[in-house]
């Protein structure tokens, strides 16, 4: 029977990844895949894994330990240091290599801390990688394996980013099972069934966003964990499509929303009346319709049933759900400091919906 502190361990492969610039020189990019054990403690996580002979920190245990908006670096053994990172902080400690100490100083302009017990995003390359390495009859033998050697929550999660990875899930049935079981395993894994073209991406992102709405239906705790594995969700999405990041699969999907709906904007005729869409100043959507250069206060009820009213009728609340959607994503970016580009500001769903925020 496995002791509490057993139960609050698990082991993980870690990636660390990094940039060394020295002045004048070309910068020399650093990367690492090792083993290591993620430990849940109060307050958040630690991360220990074994320096080697390859790292030069051989007899070093490094650890990484994960709070809220903060991260403090480890070192004991043959390398001794403690360093503490926090967004616009600085921290100096000594680091001590045994001949001798040096004093390290540094300064954190942004951190991002997105780790979570079951897990984090995806390395879609590294799986695609390490199957090709290993070949594809040696890596279905590990597929097979892989149940008699972990637990079966384990497994299960694990089986289902393989699966999905490999094209084995189809993206109805991935839909079908995440409504009726709100499986937030599997809502990850979803993402990383390969793409077809950009209706697919959008597609999926609109799933995911759909997900998210419906989880505030639910308790404080499950909504918090459900809007968690939305969050995972969509950085395995921005893995699979190519995009470097969740901001930038959000920007681009809600300009081609914006694009597909910008048609809607233009005046059509319904029978004796002209009607479109309009953008309140309160950023929601509104169905305007005319008669004889009038303005009606609202749709005839003989109109409502029409084919092309129905079909406004959806985009106005498509709309407005955006425009909530949109507010909040800009609300979080200013929270978090995050830099928006010009470039990525022009685009179609700045003029069409962040017009109205920026204008106010």
């Amino acid at each position: 029977m496995k002791t509490e502190l057993e139960q609050q361990t698990r082991d993980v492969i870690l990636s660390i990844s990094g940039t060394h610039t020295t002045y004048g020189e070309e910068p020399e990019q650093v990367e690492l895949k090792t083993a290591g054990k993620l430990c849940r403690v109060e307050g958040g996580f630690d991360v220990h894994y074994e320096e080697s002979e390859l790292t030069g920190m051989e007899g070093t245990t490094t650890t990484f330990r994960l709070r809220e908006g903060r991260i403090a670096l480890v070192r004991t053994g043959a390398v001794e240091m403690a360093l503490e990172f926090t967004p616009g902080g600085a921290s100096e400690s000594l680091y001590d290599i045994g001949e001798g100490a040096l004093l390290v100083r540094v300064a954190t302009r942004k951190l991002e801390l997105d780790l979570g017990w079951d897990g984090g995003a995806f390395d879609l390359n590294w799986f695609r990688s390490a199957r090709e390495a290993v070949g594809e009859a040696v890596f279905e033998r590990l597929y097979v394996a892989a149940k008699y050697i972990t637990d079966g929550a384990k497994h299960s999660r694990a089986r289902k980013y393989a699966d999905a990875a490999l094209g084995r899930l189809s993206v109805e049935d991935a839909e079908k099972q995440i409504r009726e079981k709100r499986s937030k395993d599997l809502l990850m894994a979803y993402p990383l069934i390969p793409l077809s073209g950009e209706d697919d991406t959008l597609r999926r992102f609109l799933f995911i966003q759909q997900f998210l709405k419906e989880s505030r239906q639910f308790g404080a705790q499950r909504s918090l964990s459900e809007r968690r594995a939305c969050e995972m969700a969509l950085k395995n999405l921005a893995e699979n499509s190519g995009d470097q990041d969740v901001i930038r699969l959000t920007l681009r999907m809600e300009a081609k929303l914006s694009e597909n709906r910008l048609a809607l904007l233009e005046p059509r005729s319904v029978e004796d009346a002209v009607v479109r869409l309009e953008l309140t100043e309160e950023g929601s959507a509104a169905i305007v319709c005319e008669k004889d250069g009038k303005r009606l206060k609202s749709v005839p009820a003989r109109l409502k049933k029409n084919e092309a009213i129905v079909q406004l009728a959806a985009a106005q609340k498509e709309l407005t759900e955006q425009y909530r959607r949109t507010r909040a994503f800009m609300e979080d970016a200013m929270t978090d400091e995050v830099a928006l580009t010009g470039a990525a500001l022009s685009q179609t769903q700045v003029q069409f919906l962040y017009y109205r925020l920026l204008a106010r």
